[in-house]
C-alpha cells in the first residue's frame, strides 16, 4: 500500500490530537448521546454525521472519540483529495482497530461510489465506523446509493431552542436570529448542484425537486402538515425562516413575528421524537375557514389539544375566538375523530387563564418547562 496523503491518527498520536483540539472543554450536543449509543451497541450499519457546514459535525465526531477513550483501538482518518477509496480500504481492512472515524470523507477520491467496504468488510464483522464531511448532501446520496440501508444518519443541522439556550443562555428573540450567511451559501450551493440546467435559481428553488428532497433528509427543511392532506414547507433553522408578509403595512411586523413563531413551534414539536412518535401534529382549517395554528392528536386515544399562536405579550379576546367557538371545535373533533381536551394560546407573556382558555409562555414551552409536560399528560389522559 502506498503512503497516504490523508492524516491518520491512532493510539497516543490520536489521544494527543484530540486533547489539542480542545473538544473536551466544549459543551456537548444532544446528539452525542446517540453517537455513544451507536459505539456501545450492536448496530451493524455505518453511522453518518450529516448536516450543513459549521453545524458541529467535526466537533461531535471528536467528542465521540474523547467519550469513547479507546485510543489504542481507534483510528481517525482526515481525508485528502489525493487518496483513492481503495487505498483507504486497504488501510482499514488491515488495521486491528475496532473503531474507525472518517472526517472530510468527501475529499477522498471516488469515495461516494466506492465506500461499500465500510459496511461489507467492517461493520458487518462487528466493527464501528463513523463518517462525516462535505456539504451534507454526499451522505444523503450514500444512503440512496453505495450504502443504501447500511447507513444510519444523525443529523446536525437542526438546533432546538432548549439546546441553543443551553449552549448560549440565549433568549427566544436571539434564537430567532440564529443563522449564518455561510449556511445560506451552502444551501444555495446544494440548490445549484441539483437544479435543472437553465432552471430556477431563485431562493425558492431550495424547496423544489431533488434539492428539496435532500434538504428535508438533512433536516434543513421541515414539512408542516395542514389538515393531514397538504404541507407547508419551512426552514428548520429559525434565522433562515422568511415570511411573505410585508413590514411596511399596518401590523406587518407583528404578523411576520407570529408566522415565524408558528414555524418554530411546530418544527420543535415535529423534531421531538417524544412528541411526534406518539402524536399527530398538524395545522387545521375548518370548513368555514377558521384556523387552529397547531393541533396535537394522541395516536392511541385520539385525545387532542388545539393551539393558537400570537406574536405578542398581550392577552386579547380575539386570540381565543376560535378556541371557544363550539361549532369550530366540534368540526375539529369530528375531522380528527378525537376529543378536545385542551385549548391554548401560545404567546410571549406570562402564563395563566383568560377568556376561558389557557395562555402559555412560548419560552417556557420550548424550554420543556412544566407547562409542556402538563400538556403531554393531558394528551395521555392523565
Amino acid at each position: 500500500m502506498q503512503e497516504l496523503h490523508s492524516k491518520v491518527f491512532t493510539g497516543d498520536t490520536l489521544k494527543e490530537y484530540i486533547a489539542d483540539s480542545g473538544v473536551a472543554a466544549l459543551k456537548k450536543r444532544d446528539s452525542l448521546e446517540s453517537v455513544g449509543d451507536y459505539l456501545r451497541g450492536r448496530e451493524k450499519r455505518v453511522l453518518g454525521l450529516c448536516g450543513l457546514h459549521r453545524t458541529g459535525r467535526t466537533t461531535l465526531l471528536y467528542q465521540a472519540i474523547d467519550l469513547l477513550g479507546a485510543y489504542d483501538d481507534t483510528l481517525l482518518l482526515i481525508g485528502s483529495t489525493e487518496d483513492p477509496a481503495e487505498e483507504i480500504r486497504q488501510l482499514f481492512t488491515q488495521s486491528a482497530c475496532h473503531y474507525f472515524f472518517v472526517d472530510d470523507m468527501d475529499k477522498i477520491s471516488d469515495f461516494v461510489q466506492n465506500c461499500g467496504f465500510l459496511a461489507d468488510e467492517l461493520t458487518q464483522s462487528g466493527k464501528k465506523v463513523v463518517v462525516s464531511g462535505g456539504d451534507g448532501d454526499e451522505l444523503i446520496l450514500l444512503k440512496e446509493g453505495a450504502l443504501l440501508d447500511k447507513l444510519h444518519l444523525i443529523r446536525t443541522s437542526y438546533v432546538s431552542f432548549r439546546e441553543y439556550q443551553r449552549f448560549y443562555g440565549a433568549s427566544l428573540e436571539e434564537y430567532f436570529g440564529y443563522q449564518s450567511e455561510l449556511s445560506r451559501e451552502k444551501i444555495q450551493k446544494i440548490a445549484d448542484k441539483y437544479s435543472d440546467p437553465g432552471g430556477d435559481r431563485s431562493e425558492m428553488s431550495v424547496f423544489l425537486g431533488k434539492t428539496g428532497k435532500i434538504l428535508k433528509a438533512m433536516d434543513v427543511l421541515a414539512e408542516i402538515p395542514e389538515n393531514g392532506r397538504s404541507y407547508h414547507t419551512t426552514f428548520t433553522q429559525p434565522g433562515l425562516i422568511e415570511t411573505p408578509y410585508p413590514t411596511d403595512e399596518e401590523g406587518g411586523e407583528q404578523q411576520m413575528q407570529t408566522e415565524r413563531l408558528k414555524d418554530v413551534l411546530v418544527t420543535d414539536l415535529l423534531k421531538d421524537m417524544t412528541v411526534s412518535g406518539a402524536n399527530v401534529i398538524a395545522k387545521y382549517r375548518s370548513d368555514g375557514g377558521e384556523v387552529f395554528d397547531i393541533v396535537l392528536i394522541n395516536k392511541r386515544n385520539r385525545r387532542c389539544v388545539a393551539i393558537q399562536v400570537a406574536g405578542t405579550d398581550q392577552k386579547e379576546e380575539n386570540q381565543a375566538r376560535n378556541l371557544t367557538d363550539k361549532t369550530v371545535c366540534r368540526e375539529l373533533q369530528e375531522y380528527f375523530g378525537g376529543r378536545l381536551v385542551g385549548r391554548y394560546v401560545f404567546y410571549y407573556g406570562s402564563g395563566g387563564r383568560a377568556f376561558k382558555v389557557q395562555y402559555v409562555n412560548c419560552t417556557e414551552f420550548l424550554s420543556r418547562g412544566a407547562v409542556f409536560w402538563n400538556m403531554m399528560e393531558k394528551l395521555e389522559g392523565g
